[in-house]
């Protein structure tokens, strides 16, 4: 083997090294992160009841209906 072979089987192999470690830290992170959504859900429990909702009231639009101030400027 030639200096030249012997540097592109160096190059290769330090390549698939590199594509296998990211590899493995890619599938770390997801593990990571899959277990982080799964730890984060939670489910809670009402201790009291819930407050009922307002009713809804319409508003008043018109303008000799509404509500004067007090101390004009």
């Amino acid at each position: 083997m030639t200096v030249v072979d012997t540097l592109i089987v160096a190059v290769i192999v330090l390549l698939a090294v590199c594509v296998v470690a990211v590899v493995i830290v890619a599938g770390i992170l997801v593990w990571y992160i899959a277990d982080a959504e799964r730890r984060s859900q939670r489910t809670f429990t009402r201790i009291h009841d819930q407050a009922p909702i307002p009713q809804q009231r319409p508003l008043g639009t018109d303008p000799h209906q509404a509500r004067r101030p007090s101390n004009p400027l």
